[in-house]
């Protein structure tokens, strides 16, 4: 027994002088680390006008967080679309008549309070000034505003005369006039254009909201800019076309002119125009508006 623990304890020359290494080597940082403790407890000496300085970072710092975390803790309005379909007088507007066209009430009453105190709306541009007038706002009531611009193309004060604004046919219309309404660049005039020609003409300008990305504000600027001819629509004969064009329009998708097909198949040519409310496959949404694209002959 004896002779298996001096056998454990045994170490080797060369043993030896590592073991007395690594020991130097410990006591080494257990030394340095407790220096180090002993001298971050001296005392720095920090110039009057740089502490000023300091102090001075550290309370703008502390401002603006307290500005941050109240800018997040805030429950702003969520500001909702405008609905306008006539032209108005802002000036003769009461706060009723704000929030009958999409202000909230707070809103509506900071408007008139803001109208008091400037003595009222001269060019259209002063109701950019108020805070709940988003940039998006003030495009959808823009052209509805019984006000001037602020200035002409030569640079002088315009007269306070409503703007003559070009009613445009959008059934009728190419792309360059339709370039010319505000809010609609060459991207919009493409796309209008190619869904007019998908479904023939169009019948109200509600449809083209049907158009990815059309928001409501876009529409309601086009109201006082563009009117629709439902009488230039290219009506559809469902009694004679076949599935293959039927198919094309994109109201008789999803089964729809199949459905028509086999009908006629079955019970012979369409009598009325109802007559498609017994097909199971066209719901009533989409009845309604197919309606205005199917003759019989």
């Amino acid at each position: 027994m004896k002779t298996l623990i001096r056998e454990f304890l045994h170490f080797s020359r060369t043993e030896q002088k590592g073991i007395i290494v690594l020991a130097a080597l410990t006591f080494l940082v257990i030394g340095i680390r407790i220096w180090i403790r002993l001298d971050s407890e001296v005392t720095f000496h920090i110039p009057p006008n740089e502490l000023i300085a300091l102090q001075k970072m550290v309370k703008k710092m502390d401002q603006e967080d307290s500005m941050r975390a109240h800018k997040q803790n805030y429950p702003f309005e969520k500001k909702t679309e405008l609905i306008v379909n006539h032209a108005f007088d802002p000036n003769k507007m009461k706060e009723n008549d704000w929030v009958k066209i999409g202000f909230s009430q707070k809103e509506a009453s900071s408007i008139i309070k803001f109208q008091t105190k400037c003595g009222g709306f001269k060019f259209k541009e002063d109701l950019k000034k108020l805070y709940c007038m988003s940039d998006e706002r003030f495009l959808s009531l823009e052209p509805f505003l019984n006000l001037p611009e602020k200035t002409n193309k030569s640079g002088q004060f315009a007269k306070n005369t409503k703007r003559q604004i070009a009613i445009i046919e959008l059934n009728r219309c190419d792309s360059i006039s339709l370039v010319s309404l505000r809010g609609i660049g060459p991207g919009w005039a493409r796309r209008i254009i190619k869904r007019r020609d998908q479904l023939g003409g169009f019948y109200c300008l509600e449809q083209l909201i049907e158009m990815k990305g059309f928001s409501d504000t876009l529409l309601n600027t086009l109201r006082m800019q563009v009117k629709v001819d439902s009488s230039m629509i290219q009506k559809l004969n469902i009694n004679q076309l076949s599935l293959e064009d039927l198919q094309k329009h994109p109201y008789c998708w999803y089964g729809v002119g199949k459905s028509i097909v086999n009908y006629r198949l079955q019970h012979g040519p369409f009598r009325t125009i109802e007559g498609l409310k017994k097909i199971y496959t066209l719901r009533p949404e989409i009845y309604e508006k197919l309606v205005h694209y199917v003759k019989l002959e």
